[in-house]
């Protein structure tokens, strides 16, 4: 918890208990919730805090780049991140969220002067198993 009062303050962000709390139960879960999933675990273990206050924290914390949000189409989910350079790739059938080493791009687009300084933070596309099930 100390680690995560000092990356927000180094981040210009102050290190409120709220933040701290939800930022915390984040980097506990398997993979990414959503602000209710993760308001839901909060309460569970006694925290008294509001849905209102979990999302203004997760937007609070998703600017300071301590937390990822990805657009699922109908939900928001979140997930923490470390602070090591990384891209989530994203399924688009299933929802998984996985991290992978950012990769330079190859090819045509490599040389151009706008994707010099690109830096990519999530690629969707299908994931395996989701490519391999068999379609209904």
């Amino acid at each position: 918890m100390a680690g995560d009062a000092d990356a927000l303050r180094a981040r210009g962000v102050p290190a409120t208990p709220r933040r701290l709390a939800v930022l915390a139960a984040l980097a506990r879960q398997d993979g990414p919730r959503s602000a209710l999933a993760l308001h839901s675990a909060l309460c569970a273990d006694g925290a008294d805090i509001s849905l209102t206050t979990v999302y203004r924290a997760l937007a609070t914390l998703a600017r300071a780049g301590l937390v990822h949000a990805v657009d699922h189409g109908t939900e928001t989910v979140y997930l923490a991140c470390g602070d090591e350079r990384h891209v989530h790739l994203v399924c688009r059938v299933c929802g998984l969220v996985a991290e992978a080493e950012p990769v330079r791009l190859r090819g045509r687009s490599a040389g151009r002067p706008e994707t010099r300084a690109f830096l990519i933070e999530e690629v969707h596309g299908v994931c395996g198993p989701c490519r391999t099930a068999p379609r209904t």
